[in-house]
């Protein structure tokens, strides 16, 4: 009878380390799910990430294009109104030298005119 009495103690025991087993399994596999779904999400999350900086990258390279190009334009409009600026110089210049011969001559002129 003593022997029963253990043996059934020590079932009911069993039982309860069993059902505390299976309750934890329960909570590894819902752990376990949880942690699959994170890691899809976080794939998914990768991926978005890996194809917004391929359009970055993509970008970086136009905006890198558009700034060379850029530089050169201001080069060859640095290099133009340089140009500009000599030339309306040397045309003022002929202009000023213009205006002195023409006055050298219109007092002559106006000797004559008046004879």
């Amino acid at each position: 009878m003593t022997r029963l009495v253990t043996a059934r103690t020590e079932l009911k025991q069993l039982v309860k380390a069993i059902e505390g087993l299976r309750t934890q399994v329960h909570e590894g596999d819902l752990a376990i799910m949880g942690h699959e779904k994170d890691e899809v999400r976080v794939r998914h999350d990768l991926e978005r990430y890996r194809d917004r900086l391929g359009h970055l990258g993509t970008e970086q390279i136009e905006l890198d294009e558009r700034l060379r190009t850029i530089a050169v334009d201001d080069e060859v409009t640095r290099d133009r109104r340089t140009f500009a600026e000599a030339r309306i110089d040397e045309l003022e210049r002929t202009q000023l030298d213009l205006i002195a011969e023409v006055s050298s001559h219109r007092d002559p002129a106006r000797e004559m005119a008046q004879v």
